[in-house]
C-alpha cells in the first residue's frame, strides 16, 4: 500500500476501479476491484467516451458530473477542452489528472471564499499520489513515451484505458468521501 495522506491510504489498488494499463514496474495490473461498482462503471464509461472522441480531461469531468447526478450542465466538459496531450499538446501534466483535479474541486471544493479548502486539497493530494504510484508519471510526455509519443500506434488504447481508470479513481475517491 502507498503513502498516507491525512490517514487515508493511497496507491496500490485502493482507488483503482478497473485496470487495462500495466503498472510502471512492468508487472501485471492489479486485479479489478468488485467493491465499488460505481467506480467500475465510471472506468468503463470513461474508456468509451475517450474512444468516442472526447479528450481525457473532458472525459473525467463528464463522468464525475454524471456520477454526481448531473449537478452541473453537461457543458462542464468544456472546462477540460484545452487539456489534451498535456496543455494543448505540450506534453505537460496529463489531461486525465488535470480533469481529476477539476472534478474533485467541482464535487468537494469550497463554494465561498471563506469556505474550508482542506477537504478538497487532501482529496487532490490523495488523487495525485495514487495517480503517480499507479502510472509512474504525471506528464503526458512521460506517460506516452513508451508508445512512441502521441503519434504512437498503441498510444490511443493506452490513453483510453488510463483515462477510464482515472475517472473510476475519481468516482471512488469522491464517493468514499460522500461527495456524490
Amino acid at each position: 500500500m502507498g503513502e498516507s495522506v491525512s490517514g487515508t491510504a493511497v496507491g496500490g489498488d485502493a482507488l483503482v476501479a478497473g485496470s487495462c494499463v500495466a503498472p510502471p514496474d512492468g508487472g501485471s495490473p492489479p486485479p479489478v476491484s468488485t467493491a465499488n461498482h460505481a467506480a467500475e462503471h465510471a472506468a468503463e464509461r470513461g474508456r468509451a467516451l475517450y474512444e468516442d472522441g472526447m479528450y481525457c480531461a473532458e472525459v473525467v469531468l463528464t463522468v464525475a458530473n454524471e456520477a454526481a447526478g448531473h449537478r452541473l450542465p453537461s457543458e462542464v466538459m468544456s472546462l477540460g477542452s484545452g487539456f489534451w496531450g498535456g496543455v494543448a499538446g505540450d506534453g505537460s501534466t496529463c489531461g486525465a489528472l488535470t480533469g481529476a483535479i477539476m472534478a474533485i474541486g467541482m464535487l468537494g471544493g469550497r463554494t465561498r471564499i471563506d469556505g474550508a479548502w482542506e477537504p478538497s486539497a487532501e482529496a487532490i493530494a490523495q488523487m495525485r499520489s495514487a495517480f503517480l504510484e499507479r502510472f509512474g508519471s504525471m506528464s503526458c510526455a512521460g506517460l506516452t513515451a513508451q508508445f512512441g509519443g502521441m503519434e504512437g500506434a498503441d498510444r490511443f488504447r493506452h490513453c483510453a484505458c488510463l483515462t477510464g481508470e482515472t475517472a473510476g479513481m475519481v468516482v471512488r475517491l469522491t464517493g468514499d468521501r460522500g461527495w456524490l
